[in-house]
Parts: C-alpha cells; structure tokens; sequence
C-alpha cells in the first residue's frame, strides 16, 4: 500500500515531506522503504498526490547544490554491465551537465561509447566485472549515492541525470541493407543465456529468448501485418568479432524450476535453430531481415567500436521487441515502443520494483510493455507495436 515517508516515518494524512535528493512526487511502497525513503523522497498518498506550493523546489539549485567544489577524476564501475549504464553513468553525466566537475571517468572494457561526453575516457581491459552486491562497501549498495532499488523504481535521485543518448547519436551514419525503402523497422534484441533442460514432457527451451519457433512466428507476424517494414536483429556477437567480454561469469547451473533445470550453455556461439544453425544463419531465408553482425563487418568496424555501433542503431529506431536483461534496459535508453519478454519462472527485480511502469520511463521516455508469457507475445506485439501498419516504427 502507498503511503507517507520520511526516513522511514509515517506521519499524518496530508502532510508532506521534502527529502534532499529526490526530484519529483513518488509513492513509497513499503518493500522498499528503506531503500527509496533512506536516499531522500518526497512521498505523498495514493490520494494526495500534488504537494502544496509552499514546498515547490528549484529542481536544478536541489540538483547544483550536491556538486562537488573540485573536479572529480571518477572511479571504475565494476559490476555488471547494464548497471553500470543505469546508474555510474548518468551520476557522469550530471558530473558533467549539472556540476561542470567531470575530469575524467574509467570503465571495465570498452565502454567509452556510454561516456561520449566525458572529456578523458579511460578504457580498463584486465579487469572482470563482479555481481553488484558482492563489491566492497560502500559500494555494493550504491554508486555515489545512486542505488540499484532507487533506478529501478523510479525514484532516482538528484545526482542521477539521463545524458540525451538517442539525441547523440542519431547523427551517426549506420549502413544496413533494407528491403522496403518505406523508412519502418523495427529492432530485435535477443538473448541466448539460459537453457531450460525440459523434464516430465516439457520440451528443452531457451529461456527469455526468441529461439525457434517463437523468432519465426514474431516474424511472420511482422511480414502479415506490416509488409512495409524491415527487421533490423540484434544478439551479442562478442565471439564472431573476438571481442573481449568483460562481463560476470554466471556458473553452470543456475537453478531449478518445476520446468526443468536452468543451465548456462556452454557454447560461445548458440546453434539453437533447426538444422544446428545459428541464429545469423536461420535468418537469411527472410529477406527483410538484416542481422547486426552482417551490418558491423559491412561498415567494417574494428571490435572496439561495438557499443558505439549498436547504440547508433538504437538511435534510430522507435520499436524494439527484446527480452529481459541488460540489453533490454539499453534499448531504454532510446525512447520508443518497447514489448519485452520477461517469462523467467517467479519473479524479477524488473517485476519486483515496476521498473518498465516506473524505472524505464526516466531514461528517455518511452512506451514499455512487459510479456510475461510467451503463449501472450503474439498478440501484445499485434496491439503494442504492430498496429496500423506499423506506422509508430518509422526510423529517425
């Protein structure tokens, strides 16, 4: 239930409290409390959402008056990839936008792409990434004062600023064969990490990824409804270009389910598609389709620049389909229509904290639908993205 807080107080209906570090009115929910109320809110009922004038903030003197006096040369990150594009790099930016105090920033890999605007980048190759939780205090909680719960629900706080990543980069020139020239695409993000090794008669499936015959009938679907439009495909291909992966190391087995057993796959490059073909392979017998990994080796770029190329191709675009992770929490970062397949067995932090209701729309705006069965997808995508021909997915 919503309720009042201040450090974790409840006070009387129809009072309000201001905390330092938040922007704008959110409703505290009491599964995270501590997390939301401790950083700073300003909290108010379900039915008392406006706060009198009384309390109006100069939002940008709350956000200067938290800048550090000197320059900051800022540390390294180091956990896991999509949180590092969550919360160390808009804490950067508002180093940067806000402050006029960033000297410096550093990453674990090739990450300069996410601090374009940072005036000296240093990319960090001999490092691995680690789960957030399991750094150092102070952390292993939060980055500067920006905390994983915080992002995910919505209740950033002041010292977190979304740098204009689509703005940046739409004025990037990315080549890619397209079979329509009517100017719709839409982008597919997949992932091939978890395998669901089937028992009591459930078949073995690839978790939280559109493997077959799920890609084809997403496909189908877009040719039937929208045969003007171009699907431009995405799935991390840092083996096909030897690239370094910096990322954390998941283990083996992951956990059981009443499915069957979750496992990490161990093969660098998935052959999940009739015939033990891969996805690139798969694809080539639908014409409208391109492939990333096709359009990175035509522009010919060196494995450095792989970040820079997918986020310019996300800059374009204004529809994705993609599946539960950090590739998805990307794509956010890009505004846009947004259908996700988030069918993990029991619950996620995505789900726990509402974060594409809540969390996504902070990034860039945004329209986020999550799909939490796969027999559901096919027709939220028809409803969500596929509508009138696909006319909202026209590229930028």
């Amino acid at each position: 239930m919503s309720m009042y807080c201040f450090l974790g107080v409840r006070p009387a209906a129809r009072r309000h409290y201001l905390c330092p570090l938040l922007l704008a009115v959110v409703a505290c929910q009491t599964d995270f409390l501590d997390d939301g109320c401790m950083q700073g809110a300003l909290c108010t009922t379900a039915t008392d959402q406006a706060a009198p004038s009384f309390l109006q903030v100069d939002v940008d003197l709350v956000k200067s008056s938290l800048c550090p006096e000197s320059p900051v040369d800022l540390d390294m990150f180091g956990a896991e990839f999509g949180w590092e594009t969550m919360a160390a790099v808009p804490y950067a930016y508002w180093l940067h936008h806000t402050c006029g105090k960033l000297a410096s920033t550093q990453s674990c890999g090739h990450m300069s792409a996410w601090y374009w605007f940072s005036p000296r980048h240093t990319n960090n190759i001999g490092c691995h990434r680690e789960v957030w939780l399991k750094l150092e205090p102070p952390n292993n909680n939060s980055f500067h004062g920006v905390g994983k719960l915080a992002v995910l629900s919505g209740a950033t706080p002041a010292n977190w600023e979304p740098p204009p990543h689509k703005e940046h980069y739409r004025l990037s020139t990315i080549n890619w064969p397209r079979l329509h020239p009517k100017g719709l695409s839409i982008m597919i993000l997949n992932n091939f990490r978890y395998m669901v090794r089937g028992r009591d008669g459930f078949p073995d499936f690839w978790l939280d990824a559109y493997d077959f015959p799920l890609l084809g009938q997403v496909l189908s679907a877009v040719q039937e409804t929208c045969p003007d439009s171009n699907v431009l495909y995405h799935r991390d291909f840092f083996d096909e270009i030897n690239m370094e992966e910096h990322d954390i190391d998941d283990g083996n087995v992951v956990k059981q389910t009443p499915l069957g057993e979750i496992v990490l796959e161990l093969p660098a490059i998935p052959t999940p598609f009739p015939g033990n073909l891969t996805d690139w392979q798969w694809l080539q017998k639908y014409p409208f389709v391109s492939g990333t990994l096709g359009a990175f080796k035509q522009n010919k770029f060196p494995s450095n620049q792989y970040n820079a190329f997918l986020m310019s191709a996300m800059s374009h675009h204004n529809c994705f389909i993609s599946v539960q992770g950090g590739l998805q929490a990307s794509s956010a970062w890009f505004g846009g229509k947004h259908v996700i397949l988030n069918s993990e067995p029991g619950s996620t932090l995505e789900l726990d904290y509402n974060f594409y209701e809540r969390g996504e729309p902070k990034f860039a705006g945004g329209e986020f639908t999550k799909v939490l069965q796969r027999s559901e997808l096919l027709q939220t995508l028809k409803e969500k993205l596929l509508a009138n021909a696909c006319q909202a997915c026209t590229l930028s």
